[in-house]
């Protein structure tokens, strides 16, 4: 394999990958910047579709904590669209340039759109205390296919994961989208993980799932458990509030009759 020592700007790594915005693998860093000391060449890695898929491998490198997030990525070619055969984009850098020269000809975008092909360490999204272990298990799983791009394993642990969700709330996962309807979650989320494609597809035939639209399932999923545990913890809160206030109110009132007992 082929290296480069060229440092990319976050903007250029960042732009051109699809549906996809880093994190430094550290969740005690949580930085969102990062430095790429490594790239490979572009290499043949069969065809998809009629078109040609090239892989090309990244090192990034947190600059705080130094931490190393190994990243490969797929482009394609095709006859008919080179290089563009799955988009082309440009950076923000050459479209404020563009917007300077307007009225001037420019040539078409000159950068492939870029697709995950693999993360390693698996991208692992912050969930709350307290949530079923199964459903956090499963979940989990979900997140380390969709890292290791297999659509056909990320998509039947996220359906696995919903219909954990159900039952853990003592609902019937017999129908998911109508058990959906009835989870203690806020509307908003309950739509949202009623709309969700996978949910409705008792087909078992997951491989044509986009990994795009598997990342975003887990991201719903991953919004809605952390809402209902935050909702969840501020209804405690004001029942204990509402309660010691009941509390202070009822010693008042028994200290009183005392008082006017004697």
């Amino acid at each position: 394999m082929n290296s480069t020592t060229t440092v990319f700007s976050n903007s250029i790594v960042d732009e051109l990958i699809d549906d996809w915005e880093y994190w430094c693998p550290d969740k005690s860093c949580k930085n969102r910047t990062f430095n790429v000391p490594f790239v490979s060449e572009s290499y043949l890695a069969g065809t998809d579709s009629g078109d040609q898929r090239y892989i090309t491998v990244r090192v990034l490198t947190c600059n705080r904590c130094y931490k190393p997030l190994i990243m490969g990525t797929y482009t394609y070619k095709n006859d008919k669209n080179g290089w563009g055969a799955r988009g082309h984009k440009w950076t923000s850098a050459e479209r404020r340039t563009m917007s300077i020269a307007a009225g001037i000809s420019v040539p078409k975008p000159k950068h492939p759109v870029e697709y995950i092909a693999f993360l390693e360490p698996a991208e692992e999204r912050d969930l709350p205390k307290g949530v079923n272990k199964l459903v956090i298990s499963s979940f989990r799983e979900a997140e380390f296919a969709v890292s290791k791009n297999k659509p056909i394993s990320a998509a039947a642990t996220i359906r696995n994961t919903v219909r954990l969700m159900v039952e853990d709330n003592g609902l019937d996962a017999g129908n998911l989208k109508d058990a959906i309807k009835k989870l203690p979650f806020e509307k908003d989320y309950r739509d949202a993980i009623g709309n969700l494609k996978i949910v409705g597809d008792d087909s078992m035939h997951y491989e044509s799932y986009g990994m795009a639209e598997l990342r975003a399932a887990l991201e719903v999923l991953a919004l809605a458990l952390n809402e209902h545990a935050r909702r969840s913890e501020n209804i405690e809160k004001l029942k204990k509030a509402v309660g010691t206030k009941q509390s202070e109110k009822g010693k008042a009132a028994t200290a009183a009759q005392k008082q006017s007992a004697e």
